[in-house]
């Protein structure tokens, strides 16, 4: 185990002291949070919902769009309430480091381990490649640049993002192959 905590060190320090760039600081506190935003609330998600609709038809179209927010909500769900609380892992500006930690924008309480933004994310881009595979460069690239947001702005260590991208994404595929058996959203 000590070996896994000081690679996620050393991981910790490459991307959040080594790999960061001033004119990506804002990018990086903006995206991290970027579904609370407009742009993402009147600007992606009717962009996602439209482009299901289209490919799938308003009935089944919409029902995959409101699986996925079920979905994602019960991912949040699990992983905040049932997994955090399980494992207890601190957040690395509340643990001692071997390198000074940068911070950027307001700090996040609660624990760490496995990331919810992460969980979420790669949780609603994976059901989305599953039923859309066109639109899942797209939702995995964003997926991604949330999770990684996590551990610029110092408030995740890289395994955490790793442990929820890897529980929403498998939570997903779970979801999916239930669906599967619908014969409608084949």
């Amino acid at each position: 185990m000590e070996l896994v905590v000081k690679l996620d060190y050393i991981l910790m320090e490459l991307i959040n002291v080594n790999l960061t760039a001033h004119f990506l600081d804002s990018f990086f506190v903006y995206w991290t949070d970027v579904q609370k935003t407009p742009l993402f609330q009147l600007g992606i998600v009717p962009l996602i919902l439209f482009f299901m609709i289209r490919r799938r038809g308003a009935l089944i179209g919409i029902s995959l769009f409101l699986t996925t927010i079920i979905l994602t909500m019960l991912c949040d769900f699990i992983n905040s309430e049932l997994l955090k609380e399980f494992f207890q892992r601190a957040r690395p500006d509340m643990v001692k480091l071997p390198f000074e930690l940068q911070q950027y924008g307001v700090g996040y309480g609660g624990f760490s381990f496995p990331s919810s933004h992460a969980a979420d994310s790669f949780c609603m881009a994976t059901f989305i490649s599953l039923y859309f595979p066109k639109m899942g460069p797209y939702v995995l690239i964003m997926a991604f640049l949330n999770a990684y947001s996590r551990v610029y702005i110092g408030v995740h260590f890289p395994f955490d993002i790793l442990a929820g991208a890897v529980f929403g994404a498998s939570l997903a595929y779970g979801a999916s192959k239930i669906f599967s058996r619908v014969k409608a959203f084949k």
